[in-house]
């Protein structure tokens, strides 16, 4: 009888232990139910994703003359998506893909600026021949388009593509990052075994960049060009504009100021209130009275995750570009490491002289960003 008493003394002491072993690893995030489980918050450390992906929960194929698609490259494929992503509406987006002659090498999806409303081939004077370029190298292309209100949108708001709330940028984000998944998942678009990529110009990159350091999909992506951005490194120096929001900048513009001016009142006050001005009202008063919300729900901010030892990662900016797009880019550029950079701030830059903010619209720039996505874009 002491025995059994001793045995189940010893065996009630072992589950304690093992309980409060469970807890200060969950505790550390030892434990994770999704994720990398990287740990880390800043430097080239590796934060952990911030929340799980949405689910498409429907996909259909339409015509292209249905959704706008039909000038810019021919020949294409459209489908219509409804992407549900945790604590934001659900919304209806566009994806138009075109296919090679022969095997496809990999898949490149593109986006456009602001909220990603609208056709790559059609927003930019060269987007056309940039996406030819790659079609006729073997690559498959993939724009995505979020010109659809979201569930419950006000009748007065102000539309922000994927960018429309409520819930803020962070949360929003989780749009793209899931349709993203949705094609790299689909069979039918992506080839097996092939490269996965993407560009984007400006709120486009913004995206992307979002999808790397907080979704998770660095183990998705082979190379990514980020043209014009990302900018929304840090929302709250764009949102509070104080006089020390200026930062150098790589391709002889000198140092920028980080203000996001009237790109305030179109993509961040509707990503948390299509009837809201919180970040305007912010960059007119230069109030802080947010500032932990903006920064939370930066790229840089809420854990980033900055290594990305699996994605190559290159930033191409215009001489001509003056907006406050350059500079925040720059935030998460020194901030992070890549397949091919291995040391903080060394991912390659490069500048078109002649190129403005929408870069695409500039034929250099645009043969540029295809022919990188040709060399680079590979397992």
């Amino acid at each position: 009888m002491k025995q059994s008493r001793s045995s189940a003394r010893i065996q009630l002491a072992q589950c304690i232990i093992a309980a409060i072993f469970l807890l200060i690893s969950l505790g550390c995030g030892g434990v994770s139910s999704g994720g990398t489980g990287a740990s880390g918050s800043g430097g080239t450390g590796g934060g952990a994703p911030t929340g799980p992906l949405g689910v498409v929960t429907k996909s259909e194929p339409v015509a292209c003359s249905g959704v706008n698609a039909s000038n810019g490259t021919a020949n294409a494929s459209c489908y219509k998506l409804t992407v549900s992503c945790p604590d934001v509406a659900n919304q209806d987006m566009t994806v138009k893909v075109n296919a090679p002659a022969g095997a496809s090498l990999g898949t490149v999806l593109f986006t456009i600026g602001g909220g990603g409303s609208g056709w790559y081939d059609q927003r930019f004077t060269y987007g056309t021949l940039e996406l030819n370029t790659l079609i006729d190298a073997n690559f498959t292309t993939a724009q995505l388009n979020w010109s659809i209100n979201p569930v419950g949108f006000p009748t007065a708001g102000t539309f922000a593509g994927w960018l429309t709330g409520p819930g803020g940028p962070l949360k929003t984000a989780c749009r793209w990052a899931t349709a993203a998944k949705w094609v790299h998942d689909n069979s039918g678009i992506t080839r097996a075994n092939t490269a996965f990529c993407a560009t984007g110009n400006s709120g486009g990159s913004g995206a992307i960049a979002y999808a790397l350091a907080h979704y998770d999909l660095d183990s998705l992506f082979d190379m990514v060009e980020e043209t014009a951005g990302p900018p929304y490194t840090r929302i709250d120096k764009g949102c509070i504009c104080d006089a020390a929001s200026v930062q150098p900048t790589p391709c002889g513009q000198g140092t920028l100021s980080e203000c996001f001016l009237g790109d305030a009142q179109l993509f961040i006050d509707p990503s948390y209130d299509p009837l809201g001005n919180v970040c305007s009202s912010a960059e007119s008063t230069h109030s802080t009275a947010d500032a932990a919300m903006f920064l939370n729900d930066s790229i840089m901010g809420s854990t980033p995750k900055l290594s990305y030892p699996n994605t190559i990662v290159r930033f191409v900016f215009g001489g001509q570009d003056a907006t406050a797009a350059v500079p925040l880019a720059m935030e998460w550029q020194t901030a992070i490491t890549a397949k091919d950079a291995p040391t903080a701030g060394s991912t390659q830059i490069d500048c078109v002289a002649d190129a403005p903010h929408d870069m695409p619209s500039a034929q250099d720039a645009a043969l540029k960003i295809a022919h990188d996505l040709i060399q680079f874009c590979h397992k």
